[in-house]
């Protein structure tokens, strides 16, 4: 019960650890986008979340060290997403797409330092505690993405993001490209 519970507890603080960044920048995302396509950016999310367990264990389970730095190309989805709304900040109809695609990629790029932590917690345990430590990693995830949801569907939350989305999106895609390459050790 003790190896169990600390199982648990380790699970907990490296997904808390991990994902804060993740969390907020989907929040964030999702209170620009749309509410139909919301649905969309919400599996973009999860799909690349399950991505990074799988690559966590994956990579953890073969005992073989992974470059995360590989992962600081995915960098580009934010950095184009920048230069997009940069070029477009003063159209009256512009929306950035927010769809699964983007979203999951973004969700990927941002986990360069989820796999450094991962892979080795992954890669400690046998098969029946990579499966319990997965499982807790979807359930936090689902609560993350249920939070977020909450938050983007807030009436002030929307109307402040709209108004702001223009001038600070630019920006905020271009900082995470940075922290991106930062967290994958290419910067």
């Amino acid at each position: 019960m003790h190896t169990l519970t600390a199982t648990i507890a380790v699970a907990v603080a490296a997904f808390v650890g991990t994902m804060i960044d993740n969390g907020v920048a989907f929040a964030a995302q999702l209170a620009i986008t749309p509410r139909a396509k919301q649905g969309r950016a919400t599996l973009g999310q999860l799909i690349g979340f399950v991505v990074l367990v799988a690559m966590s264990a994956a990579v953890g389970s073969v005992l073989s060290g992974f470059p995360v730095q590989w992962v600081g190309v995915l960098a580009v989805a934010p950095l184009a997403l920048a230069v997009h709304a940069w070029r477009h900040r003063r159209d009256d109809a512009h929306v950035v797409a927010r769809g699964a695609v983007t979203t999951g990629l973004v969700t990927i790029a941002f986990g360069g330092d989820n796999l450094a932590v991962w892979i080795p917690l992954f890669r400690a345990g046998g098969v029946a505690r990579g499966v319990l430590v997965a499982g807790i990693f979807v359930l936090l995830d689902l609560v993350v993405i249920t939070l977020a949801r909450a938050l983007a569907r807030h009436p002030r939350v929307v109307a402040h993001s709209q108004r702001l989305a223009p001038a600070v999106s630019p920006f905020l895609y271009g900082a995470l490209s940075i922290v991106i390459l930062w967290q994958c050790q290419v910067l």
